[in-house]
């Protein structure tokens, strides 16, 4: 058999252990495998990258001859060529969601990636419920990285592929193509592995989420501009406010889902020398997206006020100005009870004209749980709360209140043997009216970026130099 017929049999086995695998993790995520609760993602992937494999089958049923680099018989093999790069930039897109998918089944990280899995998604669903008009999606995916910050990257966003040395296919290019992909991913530090109280923070990530997946952005620059119009903010400190919006309300949704809890576990993850806090400043017009972290853990403060949780408002406020003893805007913490009561009150036109405490709440007797559930954990008795977001709160709570003991002891093995025991069996529900003119409007949106895709991997593949793709390796 000839060379260039040889290659063609085995690009097309090549490309057939891509679909192999989408098989594999589709089986093993359906109702009581063991990523049963990655069953949407893992579908919602393979369906946009499978769609990729069947267009580079069709390059090879029509023969190697038909790419542009083979114009002429001496250039088939460079087109075969062509085509096994395609397939790996798939598996290199691929790749940035398998290597978090496959951490979930090592034992050292599995629990702690399930208990951070389950509080994303209690920290979810509630805004997929409320959601008017908007279709079902799939929750975000949280994987360990070396950043010593959380980050979420919003559906849709920039992510960063498989770093392959001497490969060609720059990473703009990659930017564009990753960007088409419909999951949320949330990075937390790896040193958080084994310590599950600062894994609230995990919820301020989600409210980004929220923000970008429902819309929100333009309604709650409405809502601020409307308020501190109204209630007379000085127009030389709006603009900041504005800078700040996306944090500070990922800051709220935090505070909606773990009250005091996540306000502590917020105060201790800013916590840094006193003199740099004390000094921290922004100047116009170069705001910066965050606000100082004084301001950030007293507009947390000020939401706890707002929800029902003023004596612990205060102590967290006394815990704080032990420590660091004044800022250098203080001007701005007339602005925070503004500020919370417009993004609190609303109205969400996304969420049913309703305030955002109706879409998600934690409640006095959420607290009470978690701070129950904290005390059996401390005390190695058996823990009744149920809830991720209790139980995710308790850990915080434990903490706080007997940090020796907490690390000493085994506290937070029970509390995440109760968020196992709570997770409840099958898939998770397809919550949102996903009817049949949704599926439809779903299959066009995968079809149209599964095309968009391959047109972006055949513009780099198709314009791939003989030769350029040497390795960068300069030894034996």
């Amino acid at each position: 058999m000839e060379l260039p017929n040889r290659k063609t049999i085995e690009i097309r086995r090549k490309l057939g252990a891509l679909g192999n695998e989408f098989e594999h993790w589709k089986k093993i995520s359906e109702a009581n495998g063991p990523f049963e609760k990655h069953h949407t993602q893992i579908r919602r992937l393979a369906e946009i990258l499978g769609r990729l494999q069947v267009e580079i089958e069709k390059r090879i049923d029509a023969g190697p001859e038909s790419l542009p680099a083979a114009s002429s018989p001496m250039h088939v093999l460079a087109a075969c060529r062509t085509l096994e790069r395609m397939i790996l930039e798939v598996h290199r897109i691929w790749e940035f969601f398998r290597s978090k998918l496959v951490l979930r089944d090592v034992a050292l990280f599995r629990d702690y990636l399930l208990v951070a899995d389950e509080l994303a998604w209690a920290c979810y669903e509630p805004a997929l419920k409320r959601a008017q008009g908007s279709p079902s999606r799939e929750p975000p995916l949280v994987f360990f990285n070396g950043g010593s910050s959380p980050f979420v990257i919003s559906r849709y966003s920039s992510f960063s592929a498989e770093a392959v040395p001497g490969e060609v296919f720059s990473t703009i290019a990659f930017k564009k193509i990753l960007a088409a992909l419909p999951i949320p991913v949330i990075g937390i530090p790896w040193f958080q592995a084994e310590f599950l109280p600062e894994l609230l923070v995990v919820a301020h990530e989600v409210g980004h989420t929220v923000e970008d997946d429902f819309g929100l952005t333009v309604t709650l620059g409405r809502l601020l501009d409307k308020a501190m119009e109204a209630r007379g903010v000085p127009a030389v400190r709006r603009p900041a406010w504005r800078a700040w919006l996306g944090e500070i309300f990922a800051d709220l949704w935090g505070c909606l889902a773990a009250g005091p809890a996540f306000a502590g576990a917020l105060g201790d993850f800013l916590a840094r020398d006193p003199r740099s806090v004390t000094n921290e400043q922004r100047i116009a017009p170069n705001w910066g997206s965050y606000p100082i972290d004084a301001l950030r853990f007293f507009f947390s403060a000020t939401v706890l006020e707002k929800t029902g949780f003023t004596a612990e408002a205060a102590a967290l406020r006394t815990s704080w100005t032990k420590v660091y003893t004044g800022h250098a805007m203080p001007g701005f913490e007339a602005d925070l009870p503004i500020v919370a009561d417009a993004l609190l009150a609303g109205p969400y036109p996304e969420f049913g004209d309703g305030r955002l405490d109706a879409v998600l709440s934690f409640t006095v007797g959420h607290h009470r749980e978690a701070d129950t559930a904290a005390e059996q954990a401390l005390q190695r008795q058996q823990i009744g709360a149920r809830d991720a977001r209790v139980l995710a709160a308790a850990a915080r709570l434990a903490f706080d209140r007997e940090p020796e003991r907490y690390a000493a002891g085994d506290a937070q093995k029970r509390l995440v043997g109760a968020m196992r025991e709570a997770q409840s069996g099958g898939v998770r529900a397809r919550t949102g009216r996903r009817d049949t003119q949704e599926m439809e409007r779903i299959d066009t949106v995968d079809q149209q970026t599964a095309e968009w895709l391959f047109t972006k991997l055949s513009d780099v593949g198709d314009n791939v130099p003989l030769g350029e793709a040497t390795s960068d390796r300069t030894g034996s």
